[in-house]
C-alpha cells in the first residue's frame, strides 16, 4: 500500500428548474454538456425541468430533440395546450402526454439510463412529493400541472400539481440521494415580463365617515369614470398581448423566484447556471430556437468550470 488512498470521485447531479417556456433553455444546456462529454449520475427536475430531464435520461440525443422542437409549427404548438376546461383546470394535458409518448413510450423510471427524480406538490397537504418510480409520463404530467391551468394528476391517491410552488430548483433532492454529490442547479431567470404600459388601477379608500350628498355624487361620478378606465385597461391589455396565462404564470413566477432564491441559499449547490431568458414570456413557445440557444450560451460559459469541478 502506497500510504496514500485514492480519493473517491464524487457523483455528479444536475437539478433542472421550472419556468414554462423559459425552461426550454434546459435543452441547450444539456446539449452542450452531452456533446462535450459531461455526464451526470443523477438528474432531478421540476415542471419543464422534469419533462426535459425525462427525455435526457432516456438517452435521447439532445440535438435530435432540439431539431424536433424547432420544427414544430404554430398549429402544432397550440394543439399541445388546447383548452379542455373542467372544474379542476383549463387544460387536460392529454396532448402533451401524446407528445411525450413519442420520446418515452411506456417507460418507467426503472427503464431510464440515468436515475431521475421529479418534483410535484400535493395540492391538499402542501407537501413536496418526489417521484422516482412508476410510469414516467404520468409523473412528468404531475410535475408540469400548473395550478388552475392544468388538471391535477392523481398518483397513489394524492392529487398532484406543479412542484415549482414548493421546490423550483430541486438541488435538495440531489443532496438527499447523496450528501456529498457535486450538484449543479439550472435556474431559469424568472424576471416578470416588463409590459410597456401600466394597466393597474389604484383606488383610494374612504375614511368610513358619512358622506354629504355632493360627496356621494362625486363618488358615483368617479365610479362611472373608473368603469370607463377599466374598459380602456382591458383594451390596452389586448394591445400589449397580455392574456390569462401571462397573468397566472407571471403571478406564479413572482412567488417561484423568491422561493428559488431562498432554496438556493439554503441548499448551496456547487454551481448555478442561469440562462438569460428574462424577456421570454411564460407562453413564449413560438421562440423555441432562440430560447434553446440561450441555454447553450449559458452552458458554454460554465463549461470550463464544470469540467474542472468534475475532473474531466
Amino acid at each position: 500500500m502506497s500510504g496514500f488512498l485514492k480519493r473517491k470521485k464524487r457523483k455528479t447531479g444536475i437539478a433542472l428548474g421550472s419556468g414554462a417556456a423559459k425552461g426550454l433553455s434546459h435543452v441547450g444546456v444539456l446539449r452542450v454538456f452531452q456533446e462535450n462529454g459531461v455526464e451526470f449520475d443523477y438528474v432531478c427536475g421540476t415542471s419543464i425541468g422534469a419533462l426535459i430531464g425525462a427525455v435526457y435520461c432516456s438517452s435521447f440525443p439532445m440535438r435530435e430533440f432540439e431539431e424536433l422542437l424547432v420544427s414544430l409549427d404554430k398549429k402544432q404548438i397550440i394543439s399541445l395546450f388546447m383548452p379542455t376546461p373542467s372544474r379542476l383546470g383549463l387544460i387536460s394535458g392529454y396532448n402533451i402526454e401524446k407528445f411525450l409518448f413519442y420520446f418515452l413510450g411506456n417507460k418507467t423510471f426503472g427503464d431510464l439510463d440515468i436515475p431521475l427524480a421529479v418534483v410535484a406538490a400535493d395540492i391538499f397537504s402542501g407537501e413536496e412529493v418526489v417521484l422516482s418510480r412508476g410510469n414516467l409520463i404520468k409523473a412528468v404530467r404531475a410535475s408540469i400541472s400548473i395550478p388552475g391551468v392544468f388538471i391535477p394528476v392523481t398518483i397513489d391517491e394524492r392529487r398532484l400539481v406543479d412542484g415549482s410552488i414548493i421546490n423550483p430548483i430541486p438541488v435538495s433532492v440531489l443532496k438527499s440521494i447523496d450528501r456529498d454529490i457535486l450538484s449543479i442547479g439550472v435556474k431559469v431567470n424568472s424576471k416578470v415580463k416588463n409590459f410597456d404600459r401600466k394597466i393597474i388601477i389604484n383606488r383610494k379608500r374612504g375614511s368610513g365617515s358619512s358622506a354629504s350628498p355632493s360627496e356621494v355624487k362625486n363618488k358615483i361620478d368617479n365610479f362611472l369614470s373608473s368603469i370607463k378606465e377599466e374598459n380602456s385597461a382591458g383594451e390596452q391589455a389586448e394591445k400589449d398581448n397580455i392574456n390569462i396565462f401571462d397573468v397566472v404564470l407571471n403571478s406564479i413566477y413572482i412567488m417561484e423566484n423568491n422561493i428559488a432564491d431562498m432554496r438556493l441559499r439554503q441548499d448551496k449547490p456547487d454551481c448555478v447556471i442561469c440562462p438569460d431568458v428574462s424577456d421570454v414570456p411564460p407562453m413564449g413557445y413560438f421562440r423555441m430556437k432562440d430560447i434553446i440557444e440561450r441555454g447553450k450560451d449559458a452552458a458554454t460559459e460554465a463549461l470550463p468550470e464544470i469540467k474542472s469541478m468534475i475532473g474531466s
